[in-house]
């Protein structure tokens, strides 16, 4: 791994960053418990893959282990990604969904914020394009390709959207702003395509509002129950695809009309 690369890198200490699942699942316990039903009895398909740990505070030094990655279907677009370490018994790390997206950006890389067990990153820095936007998005794919990761200074990324809530229109109404030297302007969010991080205690660094115009919905299970697959356009980011449970969404959802939505932006390398 070269120093360039290392230099990326920034380590995140005592915390990890949470599972997410109650996008596609409001009770998180009784996921877990499906999951560990799954693995410890119907013995699902994994891949292997090689990851080296970083132990100790004084003297550090790296491990490598084994980690067991499951893929295990959990609706019409959401898979619920599971890692495994063996070490030397397999034991569950983390668990989180990834949503099957279609749609991509440029990114520039800057910066990989590496969570606490070692196992889950970030990956900061910039979509390339019109706007140009600084995001954060959670690498689902961390495991597999964080050497990439640390290597690339842009490539072609997967990004999708998963909603804690949504509601069908614009952000708000709209309002009107003081300018130096240019008086009162208008600010019209009827059709503002937004794109920011969520001001709230606990928010973590890939949660974000987005709004944007629907370009096509349809419906998505999971095994909780209903929801809608959203192809979104917006502007910082292009088109995104998110979903959305039904119970989490507030009003109709049309196509070429507004929508509001808090949620979870992730990420993966398509090469």
């Amino acid at each position: 791994m070269i120093l360039g690369g290392m230099l990326k890198l920034k380590r995140i200490k005592g915390i990890t960053h949470g599972s997410h699942i109650d996008t596609v699942y409001p009770d998180p316990l009784w996921v877990v418990s499906w999951l560990m039903r799954k693995l410890n009895e119907e013995n699902p398909e994994y891949r292997t893959v090689k990851a080296e740990l970083r132990q100790g505070r004084l003297f550090p030094r790296t491990k490598t282990v084994d980690v067991r990655i499951y893929d295990l279907p959990f609706g019409d677009d959401v898979l619920m990604r599971t890692v495994v370490m063996e070490d030397p018994e397999p034991r569950l790390v983390t668990a989180f969904p990834v949503l099957m997206a279609e749609t991509s950006s440029q990114f520039r890389v800057e910066r990989v914020f590496e969570w606490a067990n070692g196992l889950e990153g970030n990956i900061a820095g910039e979509v390339l394009g019109e706007v140009k936007p600084s995001v954060s998005f959670f690498a689902v794919d961390y495991v597999e390709r964080k050497a990439d990761y640390l290597r690339v200074e842009t490539d072609e990324v997967r990004l999708a959207f998963l909603a804690y809530g949504a509601r069908a229109g614009p952000p708000g109404d709209n309002f009107e702003v003081e300018l130096p030297d240019a008086g009162p302007i208008k600010v019209n969010l009827e059709e503002a395509e937004l794109l920011l991080p969520v001001p709230l205690s606990g928010a973590f660094m890939d949660d974000y509002m987005i709004t944007g115009k629907v370009l096509g919905v349809r419906s998505s299970r999971t095994l909780y129950g209903d929801g809608y697959l959203i192809r979104l356009k917006n502007l910082p980011l292009r088109e995104i695809d998110l979903f959305v449970l039904r119970e989490h969404l507030k009003g109709e959802v049309k196509e070429e009309e507004m929508l509001t939505a808090v949620g979870w932006l992730q990420g993966e390398l398509l090469l």
